[in-house]
């Protein structure tokens, strides 16, 4: 079985396409780039991440894939499993072109190089801009914007940054 943390959300299923099940699928935020044709993309169905095997793999636009599944044979069979389905796969098969903010960081400590423990972060918010962390620090909240210059290191325990002086005090 897969775990939650070998995977990366990376984007979503839309549609259908043709005849024969195949599905157009989107990477979110151009944040990763698809090495080589990875061998299966994974859908949450159920709390479980099933793995569905992929027989090809075309690159349409920047940000969207055409994508033919073993076993996936007709285009009512994807639109009841996959479409409208967020889509993940493998880390090994990613390649990012920025940090990783995602629900997978929530609980994790922030740290900041400077002045120690931030706090854990408590959610993620979406701005046009780019997404913003909430940290939670004993009274108060922390809104720390995901700017790839701050992030030092991202991992599954620890967010390390470097905050400019003036930043935490808005």
């Amino acid at each position: 079985m897969i775990n939650k943390e070998d995977l990366i959300l990376v984007g979503r299923i839309a549609k259908t396409h043709g005849n024969f099940g195949d599905v157009i699928a989107y990477i979110q935020q151009q944040k990763y780039t698809i090495v080589d044709k990875p061998r299966a993309l994974f859908v949450k169905i159920d709390g479980n991440y099933i793995p569905f095997l992929i027989t090809d793999l075309k690159q349409l636009m920047a940000n969207q894939y055409l994508i033919t599944l073993e076993d996936v044979d007709s285009p009512e069979n994807a639109k009841e499993l996959l479409v409208n389905q967020d889509f993940y796969l493998l880390s090994s098969d990613v390649q990012t072109e920025s940090i990783i903010i995602n629900e997978q960081v929530i609980g994790v400590d922030v740290e900041d190089v400077n002045r120690g423990l931030l706090g854990k972060v408590v959610d993620i918010m979406e701005n046009p801009a780019h997404e913003i962390l909430v940290i939670h620090q004993e009274k108060k909240e922390i809104l720390l914007p995901v700017v790839e210059d701050f992030f030092l290191e991202v991992t599954e325990h620890k967010i390390l940054v470097e905050v400019p002086d003036g930043l935490l005090d808005l």
